[in-house]
């Protein structure tokens, strides 16, 4: 499928000098009941709290690791609903607990690395049922290409079991992972739609360099992709296997982290029970994780290569329309997302409760 391998392609294009025009970032949307928020220059979390009551808010280095003898501090959400904490060396997991002796467990959602964007924890994400993914389980991002030293570190520290490659052969050719050596991670490939061959590559290149909003569309470029998503049913059905093996927290990755990652993550949090909604945030989080790489990307090719930043947005962010294009797809062809996991994915009732009760809490 020629249309999930654009990514890869931005960089390769050159004609001649073009317009750059910076776009803001957008907002972080997400219901959740509690948001947690750094950056790379911070000496502090910014904890937002969504919930209503008093909180007595207690730290730790891990979901499992809570310190409950020393609580941080007592916050009333009814009068102040963002509070500043001071930033651990290493990640750092808050529970917070209510007078009626409601427990949330929270965390930062990012894990900001040197060498790659939109790396995330599906933890705290709200179900129909009022449970909340776990912490620490499912991450996604983009691809892991030369990852630095920091990087590998907090790879380590979240302990991840599995990494699950979604790219094609030719991606995973030009930009392979790198993840600590020294631990055990299983590193699987399981391509999302078809790879190019080099004749297909070139003539896209051609197209791209050759686009103009008048002659190009880049939605319904990206919607076609999204339809494709839905035929590799047999990858997704391998990456809820490994889910269903529990051996420890997995991630999974494309180039970019949106598209591939962007459904295969909609296919998990379905499976979890969470409203669809709520997974179109999720979905849509990938423009607020990737704004400035995105805008160092389209100011270098409109500025140096010429590309028009109109063709290039297109296909740098997300939208709502694309997943929903799968979502059709789904609805059309098998009722609802639940009947595709079950009859075309394979997932039944027995695996759905199992994943149930190791990824949400």
């Amino acid at each position: 499928m020629k249309n999930i391998a654009i990514t890869t392609l931005l960089c390769g294009m050159m004609t001649a000098c073009g317009k750059y025009d910076a776009e803001q970032k957008p907002a972080y949307e997400l219901t959740e009941p509690v948001t947690i928020q750094t950056d790379q220059n911070s000496a502090e979390y910014i904890v937002q709290i969504h919930q209503p009551g008093q909180w007595t808010l207690y730290h730790g280095t891990s979901p499992q690791l809570i310190n409950w003898q020393s609580p941080i501090t007592t916050i009333d959400s009814h009068k102040q609903k963002t509070y500043f904490i001071p930033k651990q060396p290493n990640r750092s997991f808050f529970a917070l607990i209510n007078t009626e002796q409601d427990t949330i467990l929270a965390s930062n959602r990012e894990l900001i690395l040197d060498e790659a964007v939109n790396f995330r924890d599906l933890g705290g994400i709200p179900t129909k049922t009022g449970q909340l993914t776990q912490w620490g389980k499912i991450y996604r991002s983009a691809e892991l290409k030369d990852l630095s030293t920091d990087d590998l570190q907090q790879i380590r520290e979240i302990q991840l079991k599995t990494i699950v490659d979604l790219r094609t052969n030719g991606e995973i050719e030009n930009a392979p992972d790198t993840y600590p050596q020294d631990v055990d991670i299983q590193w699987k490939h399981l391509g999302l739609g078809s790879s190019l061959d080099d004749k297909q590559m070139d003539s896209l290149k051609q197209i791209m360099k050759d686009a103009t909003p008048e002659n190009f569309n880049g939605d319904s470029f990206m919607e076609d992709a999204n339809r494709g998503f839905v035929d590799s049913s047999a990858e997704i059905k391998s990456i809820f296997d490994i889910l269903l093996q529990n051996e420890g927290p997995l991630l999974f990755h494309c180039t970019a982290g949106k598209d591939r990652t962007g459904f295969t993550s909609a296919m998990i949090l379905s499976a979890l029970g969470v409203e669809k909604d709520v997974i179109m945030q999720e979905y849509l989080l990938s423009n607020y994780y990737r704004h400035e790489h995105n805008e160092a990307t389209v100011e270098k090719a409109a500025k140096y290569f010429g590309i028009n930043q109109e063709v290039l947005r297109q296909l740098m962010g997300v939208k709502a329309q694309y997943l929903e294009a799968a979502f059709v797809k789904i609805e059309t062809e098998y009722g609802d997302v639940n009947r595709y996991l079950s009859d075309e994915v394979g997932l039944t009732t027995d695996n759905i409760n199992q994943l149930k009760s190791m990824y949400l809490q």
